[in-house]
């Protein structure tokens, strides 16, 4: 698996300690220095990958999200730490380009690693199932099919639910007046 940090020293490296705090050698032995309890406090602030999500929307970093909500298939989150599986259309420099943006916005260290074998979807995934669902029920309908069939170039690009269409209805109507005059009552 490939992993991208976003500080200068990896885990694990001559200058970390296990949990990626710098040690420092004193007459011959190697102390751990402790990570701050700021940086816990502030990763607190992002419990959810969702709020992840949304610290990048705040940032108005628009191909970031696209990239984000279309590529990661998250396989494990915790503050400060993301590991991920990229999706077919996912751009190879992701997880760096997530590490970088992350730190830079909240001023602490994020490890975005990359991983195999995740099949969980994307938020993408997730959002579009719905319309994916009304389209293949719309495409499984026998007078669709018949359509589909005459015109092969055809496409189903929009569903509108009966609800949707009452919905426009009722945006659409003249509202009803209570003090309606007639004409014809006097």
């Amino acid at each position: 698996a490939a992993s991208a940090y976003a500080s200068a020293a990896p885990q694990g490296s001559p200058g970390s300690g296990p949990n990626g705090a710098p040690t420092m050698a004193q007459g011959g032995a190697t102390t751990r220095t402790a990570v701050a309890p700021q940086t816990n406090l502030a990763l607190a602030r992002y419990p959810t990958f969702e709020h992840v999500v949304e610290l990048v929307r705040k940032h108005r970093d628009v191909k970031l999200l696209v990239e984000v909500e279309g590529g990661v298939r998250l396989a494990a989150y915790q503050p400060g730490r993301i590991e991920f599986t990229p999706s077919d259309t996912a751009p190879r420099d992701l997880a760096a380009r997530l590490g970088t943006a992350l730190q830079n916005w909240t001023g602490n260290r994020w490890v975005v690693t990359i991983v195999a074998g995740c099949a969980a979807q994307t938020i993408a995934e997730v959002r579009d199932a719905a319309d994916n669902a009304l389209k293949a029920e719309a495409s499984a309908h026998p007078l669709v099919q018949a359509v589909l069939a005459a015109f092969p170039k055809a496409k189903i690009k929009r569903i509108r639910t009966s609800q949707e269409l009452e919905a426009e209805v009722q945006a659409d109507a003249l509202p009803e007046v209570e003090d309606e005059w007639d004409p014809f009552e006097e």
